[in-house]
């Protein structure tokens, strides 16, 4: 829980200085890819769910949250380099038969 309240407080703190984002016009294939390479690592441990897609490239896990309600979790991504990026992914309930 500090873990997480630690990474929130320093995301909050960068918005007050950092620019606003670039957006390009158009629709990027490999940022599209990317994200589904990386919400596609939602499944957990059972690798059955991804076996046939490629880890991200780009993007690494930061925090997985813990399983909370009705199976809802979230995971923050994040990338390194001039430009850093944060990805969060959220899983929603998941009703079960």
């Amino acid at each position: 829980m500090r873990r997480l309240a630690c990474v929130l407080l320093l995301l909050l703190a960068g918005t007050g200085h950092a620019p606003a984002q670039i957006l390009q016009p158009g629709f990027d294939k490999a940022e599209y890819l990317e994200l589904l390479r990386l919400h596609a690592r939602m499944g957990g441990t059972d690798s059955m769910l991804w076996a046939g897609i490629p880890a991200p490239r780009a993007f690494r896990l930061t925090y997985r949250s813990a399983v909370v309600g009705l199976d809802n979790r979230w995971d923050l991504w994040t990338k390194a380099g001039s430009r850093p990026q944060a990805v969060i992914s959220i899983r929603a309930p998941r009703w079960r038969r």
